[in-house]
Parts: C-alpha cells; structure tokens; sequence
C-alpha cells in the first residue's frame, strides 16, 4: 500500500478525534457528522492542502464547512476545565492507533477505498465493542481485533 494512503488515513482517523474532541462529541458521532456533510471526501481529496494546516484551524474550517453543506448546527467548542482534560487518555490514544490499523487493514485485504473502510469500521459491532473500555479490546492487537472485524463483515455478525 502506498505510504501517502497510509498517511491519508492516519490523518483522517486522527482528524475524526480531535473533531470529536474540540466538539464534545464521540468519534462515532463525529465520524457520522463529517461523512453525512461530505467533509471526509473533502479530506480525502484535499489531502495534500489540509494536512499542512493545524488541526485547530482545519477542525474550525471543517465545521464551517459542514455547516455550509447542509443541516446548520451550532457545534459549540468544548470548554475543558483542567489541562488534564483536555489531553488525550492512553486509552484514546490505543483506539485512534487501532481504528487506523483497521482501515489499512480492509484496504489491503479487502480491496476497499479509504471512504468504505472508514464506514465499515465506525459502523461495525467491533468498533462499538472497541470504544467500550469495559471489554478491555483496546488492549488486544489490532490483528486479533480486525479478525472480529473481518468476520462481522463476512458474516453480518459479530
């Protein structure tokens, strides 16, 4: 696999996070709202410009033009109230690691295009199951999770 699709989809996954972050939202909410508003495909092919640019600012123009682009929502920046806060858990970290390892992963066994692994993984049984700290998944291998993932996807089923 070519490494500029591998950074492609590092950065978007990453992108989702603090997108997630900065609005108080879950991954999978952000994930949601960026693919509903077209914004992934705007990351996706304007991958060269946008990954230049800060997150800060991205995020910002990202909700601008989401909001542009259909249903306006008042996306209010999150107010943290400790540093602490406001940095991102190992936990986090683990699962923005793993959910880009899954998408490479369908890429290449699959032969899927970044926007459908992206769907399949923020979509699937696994990824809720991999949010979940209470599972403890996110301490396994990104090979042993994406043979979850893999066999959800063949068989409707997790």
């Amino acid at each position: 696999m070519p490494q500029e699709t591998q950074n492609k989809a590092d950065y978007i996954v990453i992108f989702i996070s603090e997108f997630a972050r900065r609005f108080g939202l879950s991954a999978l909410q952000a994930y949601r709202y960026l693919n509903r508003y077209k914004a992934i495909d705007f990351l996706d092919d304007q991958y060269n410009v946008a990954h230049t640019q800060s997150f800060e600012d991205m995020v910002q123009n990202m909700a601008g033009y989401c909001q542009r682009h259909g249903l306006s929502i008042f996306l209010r920046k999150r107010e943290s109230h400790s540093n602490a806060e406001a940095l991102m858990s190992t936990i986090d970290y683990m699962n923005e690691c793993t959910v880009r390892d899954l998408v490479l992963m369908l890429m290449e066994e699959r032969g899927l295009t970044l926007h459908e692994a992206l769907d399949s993984v923020y979509n699937s049984e696994t990824y809720a199951k991999l949010m979940n700290p209470a599972t403890g998944l996110y301490f396994q291998s990104p090979v042993y999770i994406f043979s979850y993932l893999d066999r959800e996807l063949a068989t409707g089923k997790l």
